[in-house]
């Protein structure tokens, strides 16, 4: 039978540290077990702050966000992404500026907890890398909703009761000159798409006599040209249809 003391011992004896060297006079490299997806060591790096009080610096000099772009992975500065970091910041109680995540210690008993901290938010935030989605295999909604997101267009979902029955239009976007209801249409089957478009359809005829009604907007995927131009001219007679390839001009519309 194993004794649990022996384990606790074992235990105890386990480090985030597996090696520190100099950098320069001032500054000392971690290297820690953690890794980022792609199988490399995170490090951290603790730099004595000059002056009084004495400070430590300890931050990841930049690595994290290189090894983003490296992967082909943007900085979020919008959108999803960018409330993501702003998470990880917030629970690990660290700074991010120009890309460099960082906190201070005040003495050397802060240290440990700090150098923690870094590690954990740089581990975090590399997993941006799986939020990096390929358009052919993702859902359109989610780059739709990516696109206003990277656009500061906030949106909701706007309901009317039409005959007794609820209509949702499942994107109500408020920009500064105009208000835009859209809906969009994507599919990557055949036979499902006249009646996701006659859905559609249906919807913007429910709420036509809507008094004030925003300005209709159909935003569709043309990548796979799946959508047959008899059931979008049927919308077209309620709604502004955009195709999706034409980003340019839906910004213009929803920016009025």
């Amino acid at each position: 039978m194993i004794d649990l003391f022996v384990v606790e011992k074992k235990l105890q004896c386990v480090s985030l540290v597996m090696d520190v060297d100099f950098i320069d006079f001032n500054t000392l490299r971690i290297s820690t077990p953690l890794k980022f997806p792609d199988g490399s060591f995170i490090d951290v790096f603790v730099e004595i702050e000059n002056g009084l009080p004495l400070q430590f610096k300890v931050s990841d000099l930049s690595q994290t966000f290189s090894w983003l772009l490296d992967m082909a992975i943007d900085v979020p500065k919008a959108g999803r992404r960018k409330s993501f970091l702003a998470s990880i910041l917030d629970t690990y109680g660290v700074i991010e500026r120009d890309g460099e995540i960082y906190t201070y210690a005040n003495d050397m008993n802060e240290l440990p907890n700090a150098v923690l901290s870094i590690a954990q938010s740089s581990l975090r935030i590399s997993d941006l890398m799986f939020t990096q989605r390929v358009s052919r295999t993702t859902d359109f909604n989610e780059n739709f909703e990516d696109f206003l997101d990277v656009h500061n267009l906030s949106f909701t979902e706007k309901r009317f009761e039409v005959r007794g029955k609820s209509v949702v239009i499942p994107y109500f976007v408020k920009g500064e000159r105009t208000s835009t209801l859209i809906q969009t249409l994507s599919t990557k089957s055949v036979a499902s798409a006249p009646k996701i478009a006659l859905d559609a359809f249906a919807r913007w005829y429910d709420i036509n006599r809507e008094t004030e009604l925003p300005l209709c907007v159909t935003v569709f995927d043309d990548e796979s040209n799946i959508f047959k131009q008899p059931d979008l001219d049927r919308i077209s007679d309620y709604s502004k249809l955009i195709p999706w390839s034409d980003q340019p001009t839906l910004l213009e519309t929803l920016l009025g």
